[in-house]
């Protein structure tokens, strides 16, 4: 083998070991980039909807949780008809000043609900009330029936958006919620710090699963698919203009590099498996990343992604930049000088970037501070060295296991920073204590996760903020629930469930059975001439007798899934989940035989001298023409029957006839 040959051979050898090392370089960057990006973009969101969330609880707090606010919502729930709407309009001439000085602030909805679910008051269409929520607004349901605060992300049957639910309590009894709501535009205006500095554009594009049904058929045309993928649609800028008088930026450079997109078959597996991801591209001799972060409703699934797309100079300089080392290489082997001068440009780009996202750290408004593996803490930003106490020479360098995670009394397990570097996973908790320069504790929410140089775990970045003032809210929250839903569902003398008990209960039970396909009983109690028991043996007696009769009632349902409620006064109803009319009569009759063994004196009674009772049953299998309604209607009318046939007796509709709606 000659020298030509010999020489040929190692030129080939050392072209491809260095264009081996300079794209792989260049991988390196563009993820490293992506990853910074994506991180700040997603740090700028979530900042910003803490925000809102901020400025929702300032406006419950100082405007409708107050003694005239709640008064007027508690004058709507006890009054009806012309009434009510004369107390729906005092609330609205109330509010409807400060909610049109709210709207510069981005405050899209002003909602009052009903504690059944149904619409209250509207600010931004106060002639549309009473329509219900519960089967489509999740968190209207769990804020009237939980009576705790629901925050996050929900789609609507017209709007959609980011909606803080409060529920309302006057001298101790619940009235309803209020939401406080701001549409994805809103979101979008406060972004536009990101816009000005990196001319991000941002697109939202929803997740048809998740809205689709509870979307009014008419507003379906308002929706046009996305081009990304077959689930998700955008919706038109024309519908929410006019809908929200909101002003919606043109996206077309979306719809540009939506063809790219769809060639990316990562892009399309993400998007199929509902994750956040991230992807560069070129469009027209530019690059551009995209980044495609996962909104979460408040049931914790996938509802929507937010789309940013940001022009990307840095991205196509590296890529020049490869592409021009390794012209060079190909005809200067020898020049590592020039080699190293573009590296070092490189890593100044790199150092102004990381500037950049120091700025965004300082101002995020939560902590975060990094340590490298053997816990010492590297970078601080301004808002945990407020909440530590700490200058901020007295936290680098030190390790921070033993400045503020552990007791002042020396312990030595480890925490979860150690977890972080032994195991390599992220861990999110708030059952954390840090104690502060003053050797003050606070309890505190944290996300910790690993930094990693390749695949090596080189450190940890862990964010914080202080969660007293929340698990104080938490704790009032539960003590008040604790004592309404003792108050609100259960009958004082019976201990029993109530009236409003069983009619939030029977819906869910008629849903259930409708969904199943099963028959559902009722049977409508009434206690034969109560009243003269009453007044022969006086109402002491008459409430011992009830209570009596209650647990009677309970011995003789003897499966789970049968509810008994006191109806009101000395009725009470049985829900039977299953049972057919045949079922619900023998049921009937063997809660005849137990009160006759019981033997409760009535010697005023003309039909027998001991307590007794008549019962309308009756049963049905839900469907689309029937309703719970329905049901309660054939049984009050069998119990009818039963009173005038004598009393003392179970009475039931023929077993081939069927419950009609109007019944």
């Amino acid at each position: 083998m000659n020298s030509i040959t010999r020489t040929t051979l190692v030129f080939l050898l050392m072209l491809v070991a260095g264009a081996i090392l300079i794209f792989y370089r260049y991988d390196q960057l563009s993820e490293g980039h992506l990853e910074l990006s994506t991180s700040s973009q997603r740090t700028a969101i979530d900042s910003t909807l803490n925000t809102y969330k901020l400025l929702s609880d300032t406006i419950f707090s100082e405007i409708i949780n107050t003694d005239e606010t709640l008064t007027l919502v508690n004058s709507i729930v006890e009054s009806s008809g012309d009434q009510r709407n004369l107390q729906r309009g005092l609330l609205y001439r109330k509010l409807a000043p400060i909610y049109e000085r709210l709207r510069p602030t981005n405050v899209r909805q002003l909602h009052f609900h009903c504690p059944n679910g149904n619409s209250m008051l509207r600010l931004h269409t106060p002639a549309h009330s009473g329509d219900p929520l519960f089967d489509i607004r999740s968190s209207v349901e769990i804020a009237n029936t939980e009576l705790r605060e629901v925050h996050g992300y929900e789609s609507g049957r017209v709007f959609h958006g980011f909606r803080h639910v409060y529920p309302l309590i006057f001298e101790g009894h619940h009235i309803g919620s209020v939401e406080v709501s701001t549409s994805f535009f809103h979101i979008q205006d406060q972004l536009k710090q990101l816009e000005k500095t990196n001319k991000t554009t941002l697109e939202f594009i929803l997740y048809k699963p998740d809205f689709w049904n509870k979307l009014f058929a008419e507003l379906q045309i308002f929706y046009s698919p996305s081009g990304l993928h077959t689930d998700y649609v955008s919706e038109s800028a024309d519908q929410i203009s006019f809908q929200c008088r909101d002003r919606v930026e043109d996206l077309s450079l979306v719809s540009k590099i939506k063809e790219k997109l769809l060639q990316d078959p990562n892009v399309q597996h993400k998007m199929e498996q509902k994750q956040s991801c991230n992807c560069s591209l070129m469009y027209n001799y530019a690059t551009y990343s995209v980044v495609f972060h996962s909104i979460k409703n408040i049931e914790g699934n996938h509802a929507a992604y937010i789309v940013a797309i940001t022009p990307e100079p840095f991205l196509a300089e590296i890529r020049s930049n490869a592409l021009q080392l390794f012209s060079i290489y190909i005809f200067l082997l020898s020049a590592l000088y020039i080699l190293r001068l573009r590296f070092v440009s490189l890593l100044t780009k790199q150092q102004q970037h990381a500037g950049f996202l120091q700025n965004i750290s300082d101002n995020m408004g939560i902590g975060l501070y990094s340590t490298n593996k053997k816990g010492i803490i590297t970078f601080a930003n301004t808002a945990a060295i407020a909440l530590l106490g700490y200058d901020k020479k007295d936290l680098i360098g030190q390790h921070a296991h033993n400045l503020f995670h552990i007791p002042l009394a020396n312990n030595t397990d480890n925490c979860f920073c150690d977890q972080i570097l032994s195991a390599g996973a992220k861990v999110h908790t708030d059952h954390v204590v840090f104690w502060s320069s003053n050797a003050n504790a606070f309890p505190v929410e944290v996300v910790c996760t690993p930094l990693y140089d390749k695949k090596n775990i080189v450190g940890t970045a862990t964010v914080f903020q202080d969660i007293s003032k929340r698990l104080h809210q938490e704790q009032k929250l539960m003590d008040a629930q604790e004592k309404l839903r003792k108050i609100a569902l259960q009958d004082g003398l019976t201990g029993i469930p109530n009236r409003r008990s069983f009619d939030q209960r029977s819906q869910k039970i008629w849903r259930s059975a409708m969904r199943r396909s099963q028959p559902l009983g009722l049977l409508m109690i009434d206690i034969d001439h109560f009243k003269l028991y009453n007044d022969h043996y006086g109402h002491q007696k008459g409430d011992d007798c009830l209570t009596r009769i209650a647990k009677l009632l309970e011995q003789a349902c003897k499966r789970p899934d049968d509810f008994v409620a006191r109806y009101g006064g000395e009725e009470f109803v049985v829900l039977l989940p299953n049972t057919n009319t045949q079922d619900c009569s023998q049921i009937g009759k063997r809660m005849l035989a137990m009160l006759a063994h019981l033997n409760i004196p009535h010697q005023a009674s003309p039909t027998k001298p001991y307590v007794t009772v008549s019962i309308g049953c009756c049963s049905v299998v839900p469907n689309g023409t029937t309703s719970m309604a329905d049901l309660i209607a054939c049984a009050d009318q069998c119990l009818y029957h039963a009173k005038n046939n004598g009393r003392n007796s179970v009475s039931a509709p023929d077993l081939t006839r069927n419950i009609k709606t109007d019944a």
